[in-house]
């Protein structure tokens, strides 16, 4: 069975030989060097290069998605114009055309977990309905919108709940340099996190399926979620009341707390 970058050599050799194109030539055109573009079509190139694919796609009169493995091309000539166009087919596999980083994403969610999708999944939902409760004249250009997970809150105590059927409202995020990254916001609850986050407040988060040693997180162990600074193999309260609490394989990270409001 061929590999992944296999296949998508084999495709670009195919549109190659179709656009009458030598290896020299090919080469020239994307900046290449012949050996190089042979080792393009044979899948030796172990890294590929989204950009590089972009390349080869536009001279070789073809879409990225066809190099990638989602499209399947009829090269036709329409009598009404004066260029040949590509009459595309979508596979079983493929809903229409996509760039290039599109369909890696699609790889990525096809490798998750039925759990993780779910996730996935309604996070997406929350987020593609949520500028619809928000009137155009209401939306200030310095400020951006996110999803407050209200009855959801994420525990600096001894847990609780996270995103287990939440009622989801939207709140209003400073479009500064420290939110800018803002994916989602989620209530605080206890004192385990003072004197930094305190019980009601509001954080923050990137979403981030891990984060580095010494970073606040939003964490989930058993079904419940915690506000915490990731330590090694443990999470750790600022409240020195607290122990720290000890994660392994199946402790998710659900992002990275990049303030509060």
């Amino acid at each position: 069975m061929l590999s992944y970058n296999e296949k998508i050599g084999l495709r670009i050799k195919e549109a190659r030989l179709e656009a009458n194109l030598t290896l020299e030539e090919l080469g020239d055109k994307v900046g290449l060097t012949k050996s190089t573009v042979t080792k393009y079509e044979r899948g030796e190139i172990k890294t590929l290069d989204v950009g590089k694919i972009k390349e080869f796609a536009n001279c070789l009169n073809v879409t990225s998605s066809y190099l990638a493995g989602w499209e399947d091309i009829d090269y036709t000539y329409n009598p009404s114009s004066n260029n040949d166009v590509l009459k595309v087919k979508e596979t079983e596999e493929s809903y229409g055309t996509y760039s290039y980083e599109e369909e890696k994403l699609i790889q990525n969610y096809r490798s998750l977990s039925p759990h993780d999708k779910d996730i996935v999944d309604y996070i997406l939902e929350k987020s593609a309905t949520k500028l619809d409760k928000v009137r155009e004249d209401d939306y200030p250009y310095d400020y951006k919108v996110v999803n407050l997970y209200g009855d959801c809150r994420v525990s600096a105590g001894l847990g609780c709940t996270i995103f287990d059927n939440p009622s989801t409202e939207t709140i209003k995020v400073p479009n500064t340099s420290e939110f800018r990254y803002a994916d989602y916001a989620i209530y605080v609850c206890g004192n385990s996190m003072e004197p930094k986050y305190f019980d009601g407040d509001i954080v923050i988060v990137q979403l981030a399926s891990s984060i580095d040693i010494g970073e606040t997180g939003i964490f989930v162990i058993d079904g419940e979620g915690y506000i915490k600074k990731l330590g090694k193999n443990k999470l750790i309260s600022f409240n020195k009341k607290y122990d720290p609490i000890k994660i392994d394989e199946n402790t998710r990270c659900m992002g990275k707390v990049i303030g509060k409001i």
